[in-house]
């Protein structure tokens, strides 16, 4: 329990930030090591620095259109100049809110993304 990353998808991206900071307000009783964000909200503007953070956006959003999720980033990698953990953002062509995958989305989903990318 003192290796764990955590990955959250939306308002679930958001729900791991808050997990880490009540983790770190607790004193760490669990070494979360890593912070995964999958199309996030960030409506509360939180970050958290000293745990390395991905955050991944769907170039198609459609539900969180405003890539807000991204802010997890720039925030993060702004607040504190000597915090050296890694912080990374990609943005996924092709990909919408729910899904990254090919072979997952439903054909008509993928043809709408990949026009809209096209």
């Amino acid at each position: 329990m003192q290796n764990i990353g955590t990955m959250g998808h939306s308002r679930g991206g958001e729900g791991i930030i808050f997990n880490a900071e009540l983790n770190r307000s607790l004193g760490s009783p669990y070494g979360i090591k890593a912070l995964l964000t999958l199309a996030p909200v960030d409506f509360y503007r939180h970050y958290i620095n000293g745990i390395p953070l991905l955050d991944i956006a769907p170039y198609c959003d459609g539900d969180v259109n405003d890539l807000q999720g991204v802010h997890y980033y720039d925030d993060a990698r702004y607040a504190d100049s000597t915090d050296e953990t890694p912080k990374h953002t990609i943005l996924m062509t092709g990909a919408n809110h729910d899904f990254y995958s090919s072979v997952w989305t439903p054909v008509p989903i993928l043809q709408v993304a990949l026009t809209t990318v096209i």
